[in-house]
């Protein structure tokens, strides 16, 4: 991972990201609703749809420092969906989440044909490192990741100097220190860097696009 999602220690904070970062998306908050006995919040976010409609989206948020969001951390609630007025699901968490909560939420969405939508670490990290909408967003949440990242997003030339196509930032574990590094590369030589990493035994994670092609 390019972001350290475990820079944001407290479960408020972690809501107020999870606000503005719909907000940057194009979503409205319009209804804080519960804060759960395990510091999960609720809040309700509207899109606008065709002939001046809403779509209210039940929004729950999960913070965790480490493994994953399970059936014993969240629900899809179809009660709670009927209380507030909402058309669809959409989660917001900092760790991935388990397959018997997914299968849990698809036999929700099934059974009331309501929307669903799952952010994880990966969905926001990708969304965040892609869009420079949100960079300052990152730098508000996290700080520490916005300064290892930020030289790299700031410049639009591939590490290789060709910089063909589209510019991608790769993610590795440096073997030596076990930290999270990254790895500028370009359609031009992106498959040749994750074969020279792959060649070597270093681990590395899903390449984002920072800099589309336009041409």
């Amino acid at each position: 991972m390019l972001i350290d999602f475990t820079e944001v220690t407290d479960h408020q904070d972690w809501e107020r990201f999870a606000m503005e970062f719909l907000q940057l998306q194009g979503l409205q908050i319009v209804q804080r609703c519960a804060v759960g006995p395990d510091g999960g919040m609720d809040f309700i976010a509207a899109a606008n749809v065709g002939f001046g409609g809403t779509y209210r989206w039940l929004v729950s948020c999960k913070l965790r420092s480490s493994g994953t969001v399970g059936i014993g951390g969240d629900a899809a609630d179809d009660q709670k969906l009927r209380e507030f007025g909402c058309n669809g699901f959409m989660f917001v968490y900092s760790r991935p989440l388990t397959s018997g909560l997914l299968a849990s939420f698809h036999r929700v969405k099934a059974n009331t044909n309501a929307g669903l939508h799952i952010f994880t670490d990966r969905e926001i990290e990708s969304v965040l490192v892609g869009n420079p909408a949100f960079y300052l967003l990152i730098r508000q949440y996290f700080p520490l990741s916005w300064q290892r990242l930020a030289p790299a997003l700031q410049i639009n030339d591939c590490d290789c100097g060709h910089a063909m196509g589209n510019i991608y930032l790769l993610p590795y574990t440096d073997p030596q220190t076990m930290q999270v590094m990254h790895q500028r590369c370009c359609d031009y030589c992106g498959s040749s860097v994750t074969s020279g990493l792959e060649n070597a035994n270093i681990v590395y994670g899903q390449a984002i696009l920072i800099h589309a092609n336009e041409y």
